[in-house]
């Protein structure tokens, strides 16, 4: 998704205002047309069919800050998963206990993150995971069996199709 300045959204409200469509605007601005369109969608008043853009400017910036929030992985929280993974907990097992008691946690996807930033620096609380920090090992393509008999012996697979021809 772009993201488009401030300068850029009071352009599109003057071209607006002149009567260009939005292509016109795109290509004068250098973007996708789609762009444009998302952002008159998106923050455009359409109640009054006209487009402010020092009002969308502040929306976008407060969309922008709420997503943008600082990290909650503080070290209050950081000491409470490294006690609960070295008691065997999984990332999903103290997110969920944590929550049934109250106690503000991250998701498990940051504590797996946490843990393979640990590894990386000569931690050791991957052996403390189900798997012990071994990925999951892929079985779909191991060898081909699609067209070959059950139980035939592997010397005579390729010379049976070519018999019967």
């Amino acid at each position: 998704m772009m993201h488009l300045r401030e300068w850029q959204r009071y352009q599109i409200a003057a071209k607006l205002e002149a009567g260009c469509t939005k292509k016109e605007i795109a290509e004068y601005l250098g973007v996708h047309p789609s762009t444009i369109t998302r952002e008159i969608q998106r923050n455009g008043y359409s109640r009054y069919r006209c487009y402010k853009p020092r009002i969308t400017q502040e929306i976008a910036a407060h969309r922008w800050r709420c997503r943008h929030l600082p990290r909650r992985f503080k070290e209050d929280v950081r000491k409470k998963v490294d006690e609960m993974i070295l008691m065997d907990y999984s990332p999903e097992q103290i997110v969920g206990v944590c929550r049934k008691q109250g106690i503000k946690m991250v998701s498990h996807e940051t504590i797996y993150q946490y843990i393979w930033w640990d590894k990386a620096h000569g931690g050791e609380l991957y052996k403390h995971l189900r798997h012990r920090g071994r990925r999951h090992k892929k079985r779909g393509a191991l060898r081909k069996r699609r067209g070959t008999i059950p139980g035939s012996p592997a010397k005579f697979r390729g010379r049976l199709s070519k018999d019967l021809t």
